[in-house]
This record gives C-alpha cells, sequence and structure tokens, in this order.
C-alpha cells in the first residue's frame, strides 16, 4: 500500500474529525425540519432528536440518504456521518457511498443546492473531510478488481478529492 498504513489514516481521519468538528449547540429544530415529503419528514424528525454525538451506527444502518437532510442538519450532523462511515466497515452497506456521492459535486459544478450544503464549511472542517475521503481512496480495492458501478463510485471519489482540495476561497 505504498508506505501508508490504513489503520494509521483511519485513525488520522477519526482525529481530525472530532477535533475540528467539536460538540457544538443543537440547532434549532426548524433549521433541522425539512417538509418535502413523507420521508424527508421522517428523517428529519429522526435525525432532530439527536445531538450529532448520539447518532449511532444503527441510525445510519438504514441508508437514510444525505441528501433528504436540510444543508443545516447535513452539516450539523456530517462529523457522525463520516465517523461511522469509517468505522463500520460492510455493516453500513451503501451508506458511505452515498456520503462520498454527496461531498462531490456532480460534475465537478456546483448547483445551487450543492452550493448551500458543501461551502459552509470552514477551513479547519474542510481538512477533516478531505482526510475521510482519503481514506477511503485509500481503502478502496485496487482498480483490476473493481466493476462498473466501483469504476463510477471511484470517479465520484476523486471528483471529491478534487473539490475539497481546492482552496477554500475558489469555491466563494
Amino acid at each position: 500500500m505504498s508506505g501508508l498504513d490504513i489503520e494509521d489514516l483511519k485513525t488520522t481521519a477519526r482525529n481530525a474529525i472530532i477535533a475540528a468538528f467539536p460538540v457544538s449547540p443543537h440547532p434549532d429544530a426548524s433549521l433541522l425540519r425539512n417538509d418535502h415529503c413523507e420521508e424527508c419528514q421522517q428523517l428529519s424528525t429522526f435525525f432532530s432528536r439527536k445531538p450529532w454525538t448520539d447518532l449511532a451506527l444503527a441510525d445510519l444502518a438504514r441508508n437514510p440518504s444525505p441528501s433528504l437532510l436540510t444543508h443545516a442538519a447535513f452539516q450539523y450532523y456530517l462529523p457522525a456521518m463520516m465517523l461511522h462511515s469509517i468505522d463500520a466497515g460492510s455493516e453500513l452497506d451503501c451508506f458511505p457511498d452515498f456520503l462520498v456521492n454527496f461531498l462531490s459535486p456532480t460534475g465537478g459544478k456546483l448547483s445551487e443546492f450543492t452550493r448551500e450544503r458543501l461551502t459552509g464549511f470552514s477551513s479547519e472542517q474542510r481538512l477533516p473531510i478531505l482526510a475521510f475521503l482519503r481514506y477511503f481512496e485509500t481503502n478502496d480495492r485496487p482498480e483490476q478488481d473493481v466493476n462498473a458501478y466501483d469504476k463510477g463510485n471511484r470517479r465520484v471519489l476523486f471528483r471529491a478529492i478534487k473539490f475539497w482540495s481546492a482552496p477554500p476561497e475558489y469555491l466563494a
């Protein structure tokens, strides 16, 4: 693995996430509420009852889509989603793929929807997000072992890494 130890990357990413996303006050319920549809309502009601530090692996095992969260909820719960994705391995099924996909602007372009969600992070928070993505880049299977679906996911991962590697002022 070219001198990189996956456990070291995991520990580095975990520590960076915890340091950059301290426990903060729970946002006002109105900022977490998404009444777009029944599924959005159920997910936002479920998530809004917990501080991000209380979000459990089992809460993500149902593969909730990060796209159904309001931008405030996404930004508030992102640290827990990243930590559980790193720790869970295959227990989370495709949730880590959903999360990586959501951290990658489609075609590298920021729509209004994505801009609102992905540009509200401080410089100190962008680095752990990048460390999270780098962990998944290194933790991936070798290219010759992946099927077409996995190759598509790798393209999304590389696009996300490029986005989060850009200087924050580039995104303003």
